[in-house]
């Protein structure tokens, strides 16, 4: 064999042998691969769409219906809101113990039931909100059979000064507890405490409630009522107080109603005895 002959054999020989060794690379990676691999394992459809189901309606039960701490901000702010602080006359923006269903002769039931709504109002009042004003003719001498402060003020040769509430103050108090709109009304009284000769009539020209004197509000004392909260739930957008109260020997509950609004607020519904 020629010596040219013999190179072209050697290289030969070199190319399969790296072929080979190639081929068993790659079929040692196929066996690797393989064998690491673990077949998928049948997903049960059905199981998987029950689970979502039953995780679904706990998630809807839990939101229907949820108990909230009597204790909480929220709950202890709603409270504040349709009872007094007052321990004599816990319960006295409401008639006969009923919430806004005042009936009372010469005056139709829609103007009561304003005068009822503006006592929740008073009750909420801030008093460090009042601001003073100089009196002048803006400032009608008598409303409604009261006196105003700067009239009082000027046959006694007084300080010339009234105190009163913005119109945009009350407003805020009005629509946080009933939601809505505010329109003042100059014939309705704000009354800031119960059995008070102080009132607040609005006064347009100074789009400020301005007080007066008068007669005090007929309110009956209730001190013998105590109250306090036993529980409270949210179903959907409503939100329940349930409060126990003692009269005496007498034994009464009461449910206070709120509805959540879409910005979070929640507006006074009604308040119902209970049996």
């Amino acid at each position: 064999m020629t010596r040219k002959k013999k190179k072209l054999r050697l290289k030969i020989d070199f190319v399969t042998c790296l072929v080979i060794a190639l081929a068993v690379v790659i079929v040692g990676y196929g066996l690797i691969y393989m064998k690491g691999s673990k077949p998928k394992q049948k997903v049960d459809t059905k199981k998987l769409v029950m689970k979502e189901l039953a995780d679904d309606k706990k998630e809807q039960e839990e939101k229907k219906s949820n108990s909230i701490d009597v204790e909480s901000k929220i709950v202890k702010d709603l409270y504040g809101r349709v009872t007094s602080v007052d321990g004599e006359y816990k319960y006295w923006m409401y008639t006969d113990y009923d919430q806004i269903t005042d009936t009372t002769s010469n005056m139709t039931a829609s103007t009561a039931k304003e005068i009822i709504k503006m006592n929740f109002v008073g009750n909420s009042i801030d008093s460090s909100k009042a601001e003073t004003v100089t009196c002048d003719n803006k400032v009608p001498d008598i409303i409604a059979n009261t006196r105003s402060v700067c009239s009082n003020n000027k046959r006694n040769h007084a300080n010339q000064e009234e105190v009163g509430y913005k119109k945009d103050y009350v407003g805020s108090i009005y629509t946080s507890i009933f939601g809505g709109t505010f329109t003042p009304d100059s014939t309705i009284p704000l009354y800031i405490a119960p059995n008070s000769g102080e009132v607040y009539y609005y006064v347009d020209a100074l789009s400020m409630y301005i007080k007066y004197y008068g007669e005090p509000n007929s309110v009956a004392a209730n001190g013998s009522y105590t109250g306090e909260l036993s529980k409270v739930t949210e179903e959907n957008k409503q939100l329940e107080l349930l409060e126990n109260v003692t009269n005496g020997d007498n034994k009464i509950k009461f449910k206070y109603t709120f509805e959540k609004e879409n910005n979070g607020n929640y507006i006074f519904i009604s308040r119902e005895k209970e049996d």
